[in-house]
């Protein structure tokens, strides 16, 4: 990926934790599910995929002022560069080692 090319994919990731407070394996693992099976991602595992490495051989800010702030100054859902970067990874390993992934599912439209 370009530059920042990764920062739309990683962007709905974010979106999808702003109210989860703990970034640990079972949120990875339902995150990874939520991707693979297409349900609240529609682009798929491999954007997700590349776009999380992508973000992760960076140095380029992850958790941006957008994201850095936790919403309603909830400051349990705050959440550290470094927390995002492992929970990202995390998520990486469990799209990696579910392939190979299932085709997208006809939606019949």
């Amino acid at each position: 990926m370009t530059t920042e090319a990764w920062r739309g994919g990683i962007n709905m990731i974010l979106y999808g934790m702003l109210f989860k407070k703990d970034l640990d394996e079972a949120n990875a693992a339902i995150t990874a599910d939520a991707i693979i099976e297409y349900r609240s991602f529609g682009q798929g595992p491999k954007f997700f995929l590349d776009a999380i490495q992508g973000a992760l051989v960076t140095n380029t800010l992850i958790m941006t002022d957008e994201w850095a702030e936790p919403p309603h100054g909830m400051d349990e859902l705050r959440h550290s560069e470094d927390d995002m970067r492992r929970f990202l990874a995390l998520i990486a390993e469990n799209l990696r080692r579910r392939q190979p992934w299932p085709p997208k599912p006809d939606t019949g439209r």
